[in-house]
């Protein structure tokens, strides 16, 4: 897993919203709850035996990881448009299962 490899999935985070991290982290983003802001992370480990990289994230709700189903493989021979399209489909996952979360359906007034 190379620097461009990184900086790539980075980008395309940034781009969805997420906000730089000091490692481990790659990155987070905060959401607005009915008991004000709370944070998601994003981070990025190696598979070298796999030759893949598993992007996985954090966000406690309810006493739990509520995004610890939500992960994606990414191949480490991917190209931009693969990193691209399997960031997007994991920025899309958090953020659905994320208002999904009871504190967010709360603010938005849905039970």
């Amino acid at each position: 897993m190379d620097d461009i490899f990184i900086s790539l999935i980075k980008l395309k985070l940034f781009e969805g919203g997420w906000v730089p991290i000091i490692n481990p982290a790659i990155a987070g983003k905060t959401y607005d709850t009915i008991v004000g802001e709370k944070e998601a992370i994003a981070y990025l480990f190696e598979v070298k035996k796999e030759d893949v990289a598993l992007l996985k994230g954090t966000y406690y709700s309810e006493g739990r990881n509520i995004l610890e189903s939500y992960m994606v493989v990414i191949p480490i021979s991917a190209t931009h448009n693969e990193i691209n399209n399997l960031v997007d489909k994991f920025i899309k996952d958090a953020d659905d299962a994320i208002a999904q979360s009871y504190a967010v359906r709360l603010l938005k007034g849905k039970k």
